[in-house]
Order: C-alpha cells, then structure tokens, then sequence
C-alpha cells in the first residue's frame, strides 16, 4: 500500500513518499505502480471479490490493471482485452 485516498479524494502519504521508486532503483528493478489504501479493496480481499471484479469501473480497479499490464509488458506478453 502506498497511500490512503480518503473519501473526498484526498491523497495521504501516511508512510512517507518515494519509498517504492528508491527501494526498485535500489534493487535495479522496475516499480510497477503504487496501491492506495482504499477500504473496498479490503473489504473485497476479506470477501474474496475482487476489487476489479466488484467495481471494475473504480480508480482502484483501474490501478489494478495498470499494475497487470506493465508486468505483462515487462514480461514482453500481450495485454487481453478487457471484457
């Protein structure tokens, strides 16, 4: 998790910022993106729904596919379409 996105949209970097891109350039590896702490994704692990699958349309959602297509990238294999 990165940061917390309150309900108003407001970003918290409740543990600091830049830790994620200096711990992968540290480590000569790539950040595939960053997660923020939202509590339907909580929720949805407790519930074994899937934020992706639950809401689909969400910026968590979203977030999620960014992070599935640059490691599909990273590992040179096609992104699918969404459906």
């Amino acid at each position: 998790m990165s940061y917390f996105l309150d309900p108003a949209g407001g970003k918290h970097e409740l543990f600091g910022a830049g830790g994620g891109i200096i711990t992968a350039e540290k480590l000569g590896t790539t950040l595939l993106g960053q997660v923020p702490l939202i509590p339907a994704i909580r929720a949805g692990g407790d519930a074994g729904m899937p934020i992706v699958v639950d809401a689909p349309q969400s910026l968590a959602a979203g977030i999620f596919r960014e992070i599935a297509e640059a490691l599909l990238a990273r590992l040179k294999l096609p992104v699918l379409p969404r459906t």
